[in-house]
Formats: structure tokens, sequence, C-alpha cells
């Protein structure tokens, strides 16, 4: 039986899907106005678009994620419930987690000027920033994957003979697990295509909301900060250095309420040496129905070890690093 991309380029999986649609859109008094339009198929995902019209008009969208993603449906519906200021409802999601949404607008990607870019998506960082710390203050419990940062230092230790990066990768997760900074959801794929914005202005940003949570996980907050912050041609180094300063601050400011800025500066580059690997593991769930034909994708688990082996070595060789 085929699965992942091969699955979802068929025409009976097409078919069923389909299905899905018209009965989904029929219960909310809509009918579908076209074939649903295969946008984008990835070894870990397929995204379809379709119009409607009835009691309204507009565009939808369904999506599909390979087996260990199929989480993400359940996952939005958490994070809608708790924030949907924040985090969009899906319409409606079957068994295999295949969940269909209609179209928020346009994303910041799209819309922000290339002069108003940085600091909108710093205020975009603050805003989600405010969402992790209060998936935390309140306890709620997300179907999403959990990696501690203790889980993650062991998922290292059996794929690295490396016994200096595992020792530093080791000692960065226990003082994460240790500190004063709670276990939140982690988008792990934060970037300005991934949120909704309806304008290029500081008031749309208090609208943004958050999606396309397939790479998600629940661990370390901070390790949200490798692709948030690595966003504008300024390679996310470590230690952070000053290029990304603007958006660190902004992203820490919620978290002032667990320990001082120096403090969570350090946290953030302790996380910074462990992200690499849950990244690692982040890749390998998405790969898990890779085509053999699909040789582009198969090196990205080991690039993220290999990164995590780098940091870890740079960290050892600086004075006062970890």
């Amino acid at each position: 039986m085929p699965a992942g991309s091969a699955l979802w380029r068929s025409e009976p999986w097409h078919a069923q899907a389909t299905a899905f649609v018209d009965e989904t859109l029929a219960a909310r008094g809509l009918r579908r106005t076209g074939p649903l339009e295969t946008i984008r198929v990835q070894p870990w995902s397929a995204n379809l678009r379709f119009c409607y019209s009835g009691r309204s008009n507009g565009v939808g969208w369904y999506k599909a994620n390979v087996t260990p993603n199929r989480f993400e449906a359940d996952l939005i519906s958490a994070l809608a419930e708790h924030d949907d200021d924040r985090v969009a409802p899906h319409w409606a999601a079957n068994d295999a987690g295949e969940f269909i949404s209609p179209d928020y607008g346009p994303v910041l990607g799209e819309v922000v000027a290339a002069q108003n870019l940085r600091r909108r998506w710093a205020a975009v960082l603050t805003r989600y920033a405010e969402l992790q710390v209060s998936v935390a203050q309140t306890g709620i419990v997300l179907p999403a994957p959990t990696y501690p940062p203790l889980l993650v230092a062991d998922e290292f230790d059996s794929r690295t003979d490396d016994l200096v990066a595992r020792d530093v990768v080791r000692a960065a997760a226990a003082r994460l697990a240790s500190g004063p900074v709670p276990l939140s959801i982690q988008h792990d794929d934060l970037h300005p295509w991934n949120v909704f914005l309806a304008a290029d202005t500081a008031e749309a940003v208090d609208g943004a909301r958050f999606y396309d949570w397939g790479d998600s996980h629940f661990g370390h907050p901070f390790a949200s900060t490798q692709v948030g912050l690595d966003q504008f041609d300024d390679d996310l180094a470590w230690p952070v250095g000053p290029e990304h300063e603007e958006l660190l601050t902004a992203y820490l400011l919620p978290w002032r309420a667990y320990a001082d800025d120096a403090t969570l500066r350090t946290l953030v580059n302790d996380a910074l040496l462990v992200v690499p690997v849950s990244r690692a593991l982040s890749w390998e769930r998405a790969l898990v129905d890779l085509d053999p034909a699909e040789t582009e994708w198969a090196q990205r688990p080991g690039r993220w070890l290999q990164m995590a082996i780098d940091r870890a070595h740079i960290a050892a060789a600086t004075p006062g690093g970890h």
C-alpha cells in the first residue's frame, strides 16, 4: 500500500479527500465549486486547495501528514480552544489526522514590506512567546510529541560517538531541565510564512495567528529561537550574536516573569546547543515514509546532528562556554 507522497498523489486518496471536503462543506451549508487542486506534496505532508460557495464564498485548504505527525489536527484544536486569538481553528478532521481549514488570509511574509519585516517579526515573536507562556502557566495537556531536554540528550547519545559533543549537549540539557523556564509548546518551524497577518501594521500584529504545527513538540520553549531568530540573512551562530539582539529581546519579554534577562539569555544559548538534536528528531518523524527517489531530503537529520556536534565543540573550546 502506498504511503507518504505516493499515497497523496494517488487517485483513490484524492477521491477520498474530495468526499471528505464535500461532507464538511455540506454540514456548513456550503458546496465545492471546483476540483481539489494539489498545491504541494512533500515527503511529510500534502496541501490541497478548493473553492466553495453558499452562505459565503471562499477558499479552503486540505492537509494530510505522515503518521507520526498526524497529531497536528488535534494539537490545533487544543491550542485554538486555549487561545483562538493566536491559533486559527480548523473546520474538521478525520481519523487519519487529515484536516480542512478555511483560508485565514495573507501571511506575514506576503504582506510586510522588506523595510518593516524585522520590526514586525520582533513583535510577532513577543506574541508567540506569550502563547508559550500561557500554555506553560495553565498546564494544559497537548497532543504532541514530548521532547524534554534530557530525553533529547539521550537520543543524541544514541546517534553519535563524539564524547565531547555528548557531554556538552547533556550538560546544556541538564541546565535547561533544572532551570526556571517551564516546558511548553515549541512550533519548530516558526517563520514569516507560517503566521497569518492581515496587514503591514502594528495593529495587525495584535491579531497574528500561528499555523503549520506539524513539526512541533512539547519541550523547552527556547528551542523556538533556532528558527525564530534565523530569518534575515544573519546566520544564527553559537552563541547568539548582537545581530539578533532586537529579535531575541522581543522574544524574551514575556519570559521575564521567570528569570532575569542574563539568566534567560544563558538558557537560550543552552537551548541552541540542544535544539539541533530535536530538529533532527523532527526530521526523522517527517521522513518516515520517504520514497527512495526523494534523495534530496534524506540527509536532513544528519545535517542537524552535525550542527549539534559543531556547536558543542565551539562551546567546549570557548572560555566561559559550557
